[in-house]
């Protein structure tokens, strides 16, 4: 007698329920009583995921998380990242259920489940990805409460272009940027914003197929939301001057190149940009001055995003049929896609006298009041009340217009 097997798709609602299996499995033998022994530990998921919500940004939940861990010590629970794993369990509790109702592809949600099985699993060897003080925890923090998306190799928010970004820019390329984010995207935002994913498959890598199918997962996403108006990355991996010197990462630029992206340099990346991380050869050319990245700026279209996308047949996963996006056509508009060649003899970093660029990049607003505000309006305010109050505005103006070319070539 001969039995037929019917293979079933496992559907999301499956891995869903999977995941959650596994984390309350896990909740239960690897912290049997853990909230009872630690006083001050969040007694409900929905604690934890609302102290994650802070993190990296809200000091009181980044210091109840330290505190946490110092009073797990003193009882003798030294186990590392223990606290971090019992936190991110409970909150994968409130945050699975949610997956369904988001406007993301499918296959970004299967990434999330992937993510959460894989610190679910009983424990091999600490995860020092774990770290409260890491990156990759911040990163971690931000997927599971739903303010990033795993799409594997990246990851993505949806967000605005900060305006500060244009202090970056060259005088002279500025122009062409700003017709860019207005006639054709339509001003600065919502847009999705990848970044390097720590929590991918092969975190020592960066691998074009993989690449490419995170961008294809971050595309079909943004089909769901149609006041999306494309994608704008900053990145070192971008330069102009990558492919001289680590020729195998050369593919990252010239694949928005072929796919009609916007390119603008936007000055010398910082050192903690990445480009020194798990590359002996990196630092090597860095310290012998052979390597110089730049921070460059894509901006890529949603037309052209959907118009590359639906050409990629085996980058393609099925979608779930409860969460189909609406047909949506693309239109393909070409346009000069780089500016990499503007005055080189006259980007920034060549002249400058202080470098005050690590304030632009994580204090932009301080940067903005002290060095482009202030002096215009100390000077209007001087022009006033030496001269005569219709000098203030123009005088404004002109200390603002000066100041900003002052600071592009002189304080980054």
């Amino acid at each position: 007698m001969t039995e037929n097997i019917v293979t079933r798709e496992v559907t999301l609602d499956d891995e869903v329920v999977a995941s959650e299996t596994l984390c309350r499995r896990a909740l239960q033998t690897d912290y049997p009583g853990f909230p009872d022994r630690l006083p001050t530990a969040p007694k409900y998921p929905e604690d934890c995921f609302e102290m994650l919500c802070g993190i990296p940004y809200d000091r009181k939940h980044v210091q109840a998380l330290y505190r946490l861990k110092a009073e797990a010590e003193r009882i003798g629970l030294r186990t590392p990242y223990a606290v971090e794993r019992f936190i991110v369990l409970q909150a994968y509790l409130v945050s699975l259920p949610r997956l369904l109702s988001l406007p993301v592809d499918q296959s970004v949600n299967r990434q999330f489940c992937g993510t959460c099985r894989q610190i679910a699993l009983p424990v091999q060897a600490p995860d020092t990805r774990l770290a409260l003080d890491s990156d990759a925890f911040a990163e971690l923090a931000q997927i599971i409460t739903l303010r990033r998306f795993h799409a594997g190799q990246l990851s993505f928010d949806i967000m605005k272009m900060p305006r500060a970004w244009l202090l970056k820019i060259h005088p002279i390329a500025l122009l062409g940027l700003i017709h860019e984010i207005w006639s054709r995207f339509g001003g600065f935002g919502p847009v999705a914003m990848p970044h390097v994913n720590y929590w991918r498959a092969n975190p020592s890598f960066i691998l074009r197929r993989e690449q490419e199918r995170a961008l294809w997962r971050i595309t079909k996403s943004i089909e769901y939301q149609n006041d999306i108006k494309g994608m704008i990355a900053s990145s070192w991996l971008y330069s102009p001057n990558l492919a001289e010197s680590v020729p195998h990462l050369g593919w990252v630029r010239e694949f928005f190149i072929a796919h009609n992206a916007y390119i603008v340099d936007a000055g010398p990346a910082l050192e903690d940009a990445g480009f020194l991380v798990g590359s002996e050869k990196r630092r090597r050319l860095y310290a012998d001055g052979g390597f110089r990245p730049r921070e460059t700026l894509v901006l890529w279209h949603r037309a052209d995003m959907l118009a590359w996308a639906n050409k990629c047949r085996d980058l393609h996963e099925p979608a779930s049929p409860r969460n189909r996006p609406s047909n949506t056509r693309a239109t393909r508009h070409t346009h000069p896609h780089q500016n990499s060649n503007v005055n080189r003899t006259t980007k920034s970093k060549q002249y400058t006298l202080i470098d005050c660029r690590r304030l632009l990049y994580y204090r932009p607003r301080c940067y903005v009041f002290a060095i482009l505000l202030l002096p215009a309006l100390c000077a209007a305010i001087l022009s006033g009340a030496g001269w005569t109050a219709w000098a203030m505005f123009p005088t404004f103006l002109c200390v603002l217009f000066f100041m900003w070319l002052f600071q592009y070539f002189l304080l980054q």
